[in-house]
C-alpha cells in the first residue's frame, strides 16, 4: 500500500509507493482556506481509494489547523460535498 506523506513546503501530499509517485493532491493556502487544485491518480493505483485517500488527508490537515477546506477540483469537490464539507 502506498505510504501517504504531507509535504506542505510544496503545498502537496504525495502517495508512494517504492519510491514511485502513485498519486498526488495540491492544495493553495491563502485567507486561513486550504483550496485543492488538484487530484491524480498514476493510472497503475486506480480503483483503491487512492484519490479519496488523499482528499480526506487535507481535509483532516485543514481540520487540525483550524482552516476551511475548498475545492477547485471537481473529484474532490464531490468526496467534501458528500462528508457535508462543501462551502458554496
Amino acid at each position: 500500500m502506498p505510504t501517504l506523506r504531507h509535504q506542505p513546503e510544496i503545498s502537496a501530499f504525495i502517495l508512494t509507493d517504492h519510491n514511485k509517485e502513485a498519486g498526488r493532491l495540491d492544495y493553495r493556502l491563502a485567507d486561513n482556506v486550504m483550496n485543492i487544485v488538484h487530484t491524480e491518480v498514476n493510472p497503475a493505483y486506480q480503483g483503491q481509494g487512492l484519490a479519496r485517500k488523499l482528499v480526506e488527508a487535507a481535509l483532516a490537515e485543514a481540520d487540525a489547523q483550524g482552516l476551511d477546506i475548498r475545492a477547485d477540483c471537481d473529484y474532490a469537490r464531490s468526496v467534501l460535498a458528500r462528508a457535508g464539507r462543501l462551502k458554496s
